[in-house]
């Protein structure tokens, strides 16, 4: 192959690669747009920006006292570098004074005492460094975590002592098995002394995903308040 073929070649792919970011770009903008334009139809308030290595988009209802959080950690140089993505939405109004509770169906109950085991491995430093950023002030309850029964479902109910009842009462909730929200999320179900909570894995940008995040959680909310008044 002669230099100038070369050349060619290696322009060409270059210039394809430029193309495809540009592209990227372009995508990311629009659906920011469309998600933008979305909750300002629903009065929602939104926000997107960089907070140290993460890009977090913020969108709540003062309203309602909700607020739901798209965070994208990245980490490692600029030219090897990973990222982890999560969204969480959170009712800080039913915050328990103390204790934690989570509920996930991702994990089958009768892998309990392995979670158990694993639970009571993380009261130390390192560990609670690295669970603090999952998990901020909720990560020193962790090792306290305990299998709860709960009769009729194959989901992983745990809590703390004293927690126990923290979310017994919406763990049989026909809307968690019904949301549409996609199983590779994985979304698990947290109450503590930041409020309740659903946690999914990837950072979910589609207008639709949103609204299935909103209504799970306030429906959640709903039958909480309700099995507590």
């Amino acid at each position: 192959m002669s230099n100038t073929a070369i050349i060619i070649l290696v322009s060409v792919v270059f210039l394809g690669q430029i193309a495809l970011v540009g592209a990227l770009l372009w995508w990311a903008k629009k659906r920011e747009a469309l998600l933008r334009a979305h909750c300002a139809a629903a009065g929602w308030s939104f926000a997107t920006g960089r907070e140290g290595r993460r890009t977090v988009t913020r969108i709540g209802s003062p309203r309602e006292g909700w607020e739901l959080r798209i965070v994208v950690q990245r980490s490692g140089s600029s030219s090897s570098s990973t990222s982890t993505r999560h969204t969480e939405w959170r009712d800080r109004s039913l915050a328990l004074p103390h204790g934690l509770s989570i509920l996930t169906h991702d994990i089958p109950a009768s892998r309990a005492a392995d979670v158990e085991r694993f639970s009571g491995m993380l009261g130390g430093g390192l560990a609670q460094a690295m669970l603090g950023k999952l998990l901020g002030s909720m990560a020193e309850e962790v090792p306290d975590l305990k299998p709860v029964p709960l009769e009729g479902s194959p989901a992983l109910l745990m809590a703390t002592p004293g927690a126990e009842d923290a979310l017994r009462p919406i763990a049989l909730h026909p809307a968690i098995p019904a949301s549409p929200l996609p199983r590779s999320a994985r979304p698990a179900i947290i109450r503590g002394r930041d409020g309740l909570s659903i946690r999914l894995h990837g950072a979910l940008k589609r207008p639709e995903q949103i609204d299935a995040v909103v209504e799970l959680g306030q429906t959640l909310a709903a039958a909480l308040r309700a099995s507590e008044s």
